[in-house]
């Protein structure tokens, strides 16, 4: 084990950024916190006002996914600005996971009958977000 530190904060979700190799979490409280490899807290922001169910980043964007919001948030990796949400609510978000360059998204529709499952290319949101920043 190289690191361990405690934290108040209980997280949801892990992404290990394979850049500058630094952790990820999301938050049941809605926040994103930037750790080094060796446990020390970077930064912090609040990305949504519900848990976050899942992180990914692709080249300077970041992608926050809400639960119950349903949101799925660009951010500027940089500045920690939010930029724009991929697409309209989709109902309670289940699951995201990214991996292969894609991004997939469980999600429960609002009347609880209806499952989505939807796969985005992490390439075609950061050409996405490169137009609204």
């Amino acid at each position: 084990m190289k690191a361990e530190r405690q934290t108040e904060a209980r997280h949801y979700t892990l992404y290990l950024d394979t850049n500058d190799g630094n952790l990820l979490t999301g938050g049941i409280d809605g926040t994103i916190k930037t750790w080094t490899q060796d446990g020390e807290l970077i930064h912090s922001f609040i990305a949504h006002e519900v848990p976050v169910r899942g992180l990914g980043r692709v080249g300077q964007v970041l992608v926050t996914i809400g639960t119950k919001d349903g949101r799925i948030k660009l951010w500027n990796w940089q500045s920690r600005k939010w930029l724009v949400d991929l697409q309209e609510p989709v109902g309670f978000i289940r699951n995201a996971r990214t991996g292969h360059g894609k991004l997939a998204i469980l999600s429960k529709g609002e009347s609880g009958e209806t499952h989505n499952v939807q796969v985005w290319d992490l390439n075609l949101i950061e050409q996405f977000a490169s137009r609204v920043a």
